[in-house]
């Protein structure tokens, strides 16, 4: 009988736990919703990414006016492969360079995987480069460094996201443009 006490009381006391980390993550949340409308952007307008995970990637960004183009802020993020070319051999299975931000590239990718969920455009740019016969891993890649040029013209902008469709090139949206295989 005394074990039943004991179980109990442990039960009581993690419910009363959990209650406590639900309202501390409530409070968070709303100070965290504050935060985010003072910085007045609109990376939550991308369907799939969280106010959570914008903020997150703004604080490693800090300054989008740091970086001259997308490709300097990609660079940044450590979203590209590792040349491992000796001479006339090419090495196919590439390794994702371990230089950049880690933290922003865990984010982006994150990003990635959440918009390829939600956004139609992202999520057919995905499904091509799986087609292509890319592995999963490579294929969320590219489609976070195709995420990474909405988000600099964004922030650059302060514009909502606004995605074209990948079968129309233009020279005046290259945010979302179709970069090959790289």
């Amino acid at each position: 009988m005394n074990d039943f006490n004991t179980a109990n009381f442990n039960i009581a006391l993690a419910f009363d736990r959990i209650k406590l980390l639900k309202s501390q993550i409530d409070r968070i949340d709303k100070q965290l919703n504050l935060y985010f409308k003072r910085l007045n952007t609109t990376l939550d307008t991308i369907p799939g990414i969280s106010v959570v995970l914008s903020m997150s990637i703004i604080s490693e960004i800090i300054n989008i006016d740091n970086f001259a183009s997308d490709s300097k802020l990609s660079s940044y993020a450590g979203l590209r492969w590792d040349l491992n070319d000796s001479g006339k051999k090419t090495d196919n299975h590439k390794d994702l360079s371990k230089r950049g931000n880690k933290y922003l590239r865990y984010y982006l990718y994150q990003a990635a995987s959440c918009a390829i969920r939600y956004d139609p455009v992202l999520k057919s740019y995905y499904k091509k480069k799986r087609a292509q016969g890319k592995s999963h891993k490579a294929t969320v890649i590219f489609t976070a460094r195709k995420l990474v040029r909405s988000i600099y013209y964004m922030l650059k902008n302060n514009s909502s996201y606004n995605p074209i469709e990948l079968s129309q090139p233009s020279k005046n949206m290259v945010f979302l443009k179709d970069d090959g295989d790289n």
